[in-house]
């Protein structure tokens, strides 16, 4: 991964703002355990989205993955109160969602499952 992940970020040097070079970067920093380069990455994206759930996953599961469930945790419910959601079951969705990533990351499958 580690030579994939050259590539990668040679295809971003040539073209910055193509979508699939920066979604192939941002796994290849996952897959190789770059977590503080790809923590930064997604926070830079969030500041543009601030209310995307995907961007908000990444920096929950990052966290967990970096050995910080309880500010993981903190940050999904923080989301959750930042984007007011008008539709209950919408917020339901996403609490829940962004609630099940920590215990999922820690390997403790049946935490997950009791969320979810």
């Amino acid at each position: 991964f580690p030579d994939a992940l050259e590539y990668a970020r040679k295809a971003l040097a040539a073209q910055p703002d193509n979508p699939l070079f920066l979604m192939q970067r941002n796994d290849l920093l996952m897959a190789c355990g770059v977590y503080d380069e790809l923590l930064t990455v997604v926070r830079e994206q969030q500041k543009k989205e601030p209310s995307d759930l995907g961007l908000a996953a990444s920096e929950v599961q990052i966290r967990v993955l970096l050995g910080q469930q309880n500010f993981a945790q903190a940050l999904a419910d923080e989301f959750c109160q930042r984007n007011q959601l008008s539709d209950p079951k919408a917020r339901k969705f996403y609490q829940t969602y962004l609630d099940a990533i920590v215990p999922y990351y820690q390997g403790d499958i049946p935490q997950y499952l009791q969320r979810i």
